[in-house]
C-alpha cells in the first residue's frame, strides 16, 4: 500500500473512531469546509458544508437514536477514494433495533473528507468509488 493510500485510510479510520465516541468536534476536524455528506436514508437529502453537517450530526444525537457503525474493511480505491464495508446498528428510545450491512465511500482531498456517501450495496459503493 502506498503512503498516500495509508494516509487516506488513516483519515477514514479517524472518522470512525470519532463517530464511535460520538465526538462531533473531533469528527468535524476531519471535514473539508465544503463537505458533502450523503446519508443512505434521511429527510432533506444530502448535507452540504461543515456547519450544516455539524448541525445534522448534533441533531441525530439529540434525537435519542443510538447508531453504532462497525467497520469490517477499509479499501483504498485510488483517486482519493476509500471504501468501507461494515454494519450499522440503530436503536431507538422505544427499544426498536435494526442491524444492516452497509458500505461507505469517502473522497479525501488534502487530508480532509470532501465527500461521504452511504450505500445500500457493495455494487452501489463501487460505482460511487469509481471502481465499479
Amino acid at each position: 500500500m502506498s503512503d498516500q493510500a495509508a494516509a487516506r485510510i488513516a483519515v477514514a479510520r479517524s472518522l470512525w473512531d470519532a463517530m464511535r465516541e460520538r465526538d462531533v468536534d473531533q469528527a468535524m476536524t476531519l471535514m473539508h469546509d465544503d463537505v458533502e455528506w450523503i446519508p443512505l436514508v434521511t429527510e432533506g437529502g444530502p448535507v452540504h458544508g461543515s456547519e450544516a453537517l455539524r448541525h445534522h450530526l448534533e441533531g441525530i444525537a439529540a434525537a435519542g437514536l443510538v447508531a453504532d457503525a462497525y467497520a469490517l474493511d477499509f479499501e483504498d480505491c485510488g483517486d482519493g477514494r476509500v471504501l468501507i464495508s461494515g454494519a450499522l446498528r440503530v436503536r431507538r428510545p422505544d427499544h426498536w433495533l435494526a442491524t444492516v450491512q452497509r458500505w461507505w465511500v469517502y473522497v479525501i482531498r488534502d487530508g480532509k473528507i470532501r465527500r461521504a456517501e452511504a450505500c445500500a450495496t457493495r455494487d452501489d459503493a463501487l460505482l460511487a468509488a469509481g471502481a465499479g
